[in-house]
């Protein structure tokens, strides 16, 4: 405590207050309300009272009344003691990150999902998880590609998208008895206890550190001319893709009744719709966004008018990295099977796509055809 603040302070107690009605003649003559009276009767005295005590262990300090500076200092003790006792309160509350060698499945819960693995995943994902039309569920791929991230959202894709063919057909129980099974499989112990939701927020995969891949000798660096204009490409790609995106405005892809395999003779947009229905299209769709709209950029294509297109032009570069952007997003919460998110998705994706058009599409003619398109 200040030197100068040594020789101001004395203890003090309420008997300095006269009584509050409404504000006492001591709390008048220091300029106080009756609230703020309250408030220094009953929470700053006691604090200020014990800071004083600490002061008068090794020092004599004579009575003198409270003034307006002593209440202030008192004040803004009191403050900062309740601020600090609420940050120690709030970080005793963040949850501790649980180490995956700590045990946070239990022998029981593996044994449980071992069965559902056989029944369900082991064709695709090998009865060794070592990956056959999946991918491995156990060595430094699989530990790789979910590197520090939290066990919930295994969970969350065994639960939403596996098995493959029949999506969403496991219960979420299930779906921890069968990461439970994969950490065993994995050489992670087993603990006491089994791995519930309580815990699950808790644990997150160790981090691996990863190195690039080296890159193949002789790979081709550039483009192969282009085969189709700027129209063609839209429409075979662009187009049934994006729409697929803003079909999910009126249809909850997880709500979509499974088709059985058409027969043959049969339609082939009928046909992949049974083969790949619902969320599966969704991926795909976004896929198909992502890793084509670089060959907006392909050098030598034109528009369907002729022109080249544009793809030195810096808008025109701008436009095709938002599409790419927005393909991204879409895989990624597709993956998340969050479908409400698709309305804002939708929106990003419309705009991407109109933000282009106004530049260089809708300039008179149609189907890409105007004389002054693409310029």
């Amino acid at each position: 405590m200040p030197e100068n603040y040594r020789r101001l302070l004395p203890p003090v107690g309420p008997s300095l207050l006269a009584s509050r009605a409404p504000v006492s003649r001591r709390a008048e003559s220091q300029g106080l309300t009756a609230d703020a009276e309250h408030v220094l009767l009953h929470g700053v005295l006691p604090a200020y009272n014990a800071l004083v005590a600490d002061e008068q262990e090794t020092q004599i300090v004579p009575p003198t009344l409270l003034g307006q500076p002593a209440i202030r200092y008192a004040l803004a003790v009191t403050v900062c003691v309740y601020a600090s006792a609420a940050v120690f309160s709030l970080a005793a509350q963040v949850p501790q990150l649980r180490s995956m060698t700590d045990g946070v499945y239990s022998a029981a819960q593996a044994a449980r999902g071992q069965q559902v693995y056989q029944v369900q995943c082991g064709e695709c994902h090998g009865m060794a998880m070592e990956g056959t039309t999946g991918p491995p569920l156990v060595g430094d791929s699989f530990l790789s590609n979910w590197s520090g991230r939290p066990l919930a959202n295994l969970i969350d894709k065994i639960e939403k998208t596996m098995p493959f063919n029949q999506p969403v057909s496991l219960s979420r129980q299930q779906s921890a008895d069968l990461a439970a099974y994969i950490l065993q499989a994995g050489k992670f112990p087993a603990g006491q206890a089994e791995l519930t939701e309580a815990t699950l927020a808790q644990v997150a995969f160790p981090t691996v550190r990863t190195f690039p891949a080296p890159a193949a000798s002789g790979a081709a660096t550039f483009l192969p001319p282009p085969e189709g204009n700027l129209a063609e490409l839209m429409r075979a790609i662009a187009f049934p893709a994006a729409n697929t995106i803003f079909n999910l405005q009126i249809r909850d892809p997880a709500a979509q009744p499974k088709k059985s395999p058409a027969s043959s003779p049969f339609d082939y947009v009928e046909w992949g719709s049974s083969v790949y229905p619902g969320w599966l299209a969704v991926d795909q769709a976004a896929i198909a966004i992502t890793e084509t709209a670089p060959l907006f950029l392909t050098p030598g294509r034109r528009c369907q008018n002729g022109r080249p297109v544009p793809v030195d032009r810096a808008d025109w570069k701008q436009y095709v990295a938002a599409l790419v952007e927005v393909g991204k997003l879409a895989h990624q919460t597709s993956r998340a099977r969050n479908y409400e998110a698709f309305v804002d998705i939708s929106e990003k994706l419309n705009d991407a796509c109109a933000n282009c058009h106004k530049v260089y599409r809708d300039k008179g003619g149609t189907e890409g055809s105007g004389a002054i398109r693409c310029q």
